[in-house]
């Protein structure tokens, strides 16, 4: 049996490598126009900020994902791996809220 552990990255870096799993750097999904609206985030501007600050730059950072990624904002015409994946990184982004920001 497979040791039972997890890897978790700090939501900064989530934030930051989101677009590495758009289309064209992930083959797996099909492009999709919505993915250029995403507004990239600069790890510099994490970098360079601690306890509050980075506490406030983080909630707005994760806001404006939140908003990019929920149900009800995205395009009608997602493929199923579109959607699977705007999914799985609306999961993931949300349950790393609830541990550094809650």
């Amino acid at each position: 049996q497979p040791p039972d552990y997890e890897l978790y990255y700090p939501l900064q870096h989530i934030l930051v490598t989101v677009p590495q799993t758009f289309p064209p750097l992930n083959a797996k999904v099909e492009p999709h126009e919505y993915f250029a609206k995403w507004k990239t985030f600069d790890e510099e501007a994490f970098a360079d900020e601690t306890g509050e600050e980075l506490q406030d730059l983080l909630k707005r950072a994760v806001r404006k994902a939140k908003f990019f990624l929920h149900p009800d904002k995205r395009p009608h015409d997602l493929t199923e791996n579109q959607t699977l994946l705007f999914d799985t990184l609306w999961d993931v982004i949300q349950d790393r809220e609830r541990v550094y920001l809650h």
